[in-house]
């Protein structure tokens, strides 16, 4: 059987539901790690948990753009099958799109940061990342967050902070981000604000 026909949902409804409680979870209490347990078997250099979240919030009608260290020919057929998403060649045109800390990220302000009429057509980054620091270097404030949550950003590419201060200035528009690691999913939405301890 060709590897993209396997190492999905073994039961869709019931791991999709895990994974998404665990993502809405993420994204409701910013910075803060939440436990994300799988058992899909994407093909490399795809995570299993960044395989989850897309397999959960991604289908045929949800455009996905994938970074070019991640678009290896055995990734992107095993994302067509699994979740039916079409590929598309730039990231503006994407709702979704998946980057690690090494990708090209010129792309990423391109994406759709929605609009005054429909601002929930705006774009969902999900970073990949081997590790996330523990050694915090800025605080976050705002919807979700009781004061304030001590975050380390040492392992995001600049790229990446530069549109969590853009989304600062955007809201209620701007780009939300998901963050996978190993074993966790991380959510950054556009409404949080990132300011450096030093300054803060």
């Amino acid at each position: 059987m060709a590897a993209h026909f396997t190492g999905g949902f073994a039961e869709p409804p019931i791991e999709s539901a895990a994974i998404f409680r665990a993502v809405l979870a993420a994204m409701s209490r910013p910075g803060s790690k939440v436990e994300l347990a799988t058992g899909v078997r994407p093909p490399s250099p795809l995570s299993t948990e960044t395989a989850a979240v897309l397999l959960t919030l991604v289908d045929a009608d949800t455009p996905l753009w994938v970074a070019p260290d991640l678009a290896t020919a055995d990734v992107c057929e095993w994302l067509r099958f699994h979740t039916g998403a079409p590929l598309v060649a730039e990231a503006e045109e994407a709702m979704f799109a998946v980057v690690t800390s090494g990708s090209p990220l010129n792309a990423v302000p391109a994406m759709s940061i929605g609009s005054a009429d429909y601002p929930d057509r705006a774009a969902t980054l999900i970073l990949q990342l081997a590790q996330l620091g523990n050694e915090p270097t800025h605080e976050l404030t705002g919807p979700g967050i009781e004061s304030v949550v001590r975050f380390d950003t040492t392992v995001l590419p600049a790229a990446i902070l530069t549109l969590i201060d853009r989304n600062r200035t955007l809201y209620p528009l701007g780009i939300d981000l998901i963050v996978t690691t190993p074993g966790t999913v991380v959510g950054l939405p556009r409404s949080t604000a990132v300011r450096c301890l030093e300054t803060a």
